[in-house]
């Protein structure tokens, strides 16, 4: 038997800044989406979202354009009556690349580069992952 296991790691930068949202529960998530490149070099974008004290941390210092590597576990979701589902990529580590921005030349240098942009459809494809995740009355 394979010993199989749900892992994921994914190296990229923030395309906006975090979104604080929270649980039916009431525990703090953060939601935001890394851009990273694939195997054949194009951009993809990957939902992630954290909990707690993980959340926490990432809306006080993440914010567009913020290096990471987030590693976790893949998890699914599907709403029946819509008829689409998706992935959740839960995030149970992640660091922080570079340290606090300040405002030397070489940061104003990268500020001048756009944020890559997820296209339309990808778009159309979070707002229905956020509310399958938004509970009711949020």
């Amino acid at each position: 038997m394979l010993n199989q296991r749900n892992f994921f790691q994914i190296d990229g930068n923030l395309v906006r800044d975090p979104q604080r949202r929270y649980t039916g529960g009431g525990t703090l998530v953060a939601c935001y989406t890394v851009a990273t490149k694939n195997y054949r070099g194009n951009t993809v974008f990957i939902p992630v979202q954290t909990l707690g004290r993980q959340a926490e941390n990432d809306l006080k210092y993440l914010k567009a354009k913020s290096g990471v590597v987030v590693a976790g576990e893949i998890g699914s979701w599907f709403d029946q009556a819509k008829g689409k589902g998706g992935f959740n990529f839960d995030a149970q580590s992640v660091i922080y690349k570079g340290g606090p921005r300040s405002a030397s030349a070489d940061d104003e240098e990268e500020d001048d580069q756009p944020a890559p942009t997820p296209e339309a459809g990808h778009d159309q494809w979070l707002q229905d992952f956020d509310a399958h995740q938004q509970p009711a009355g949020r």
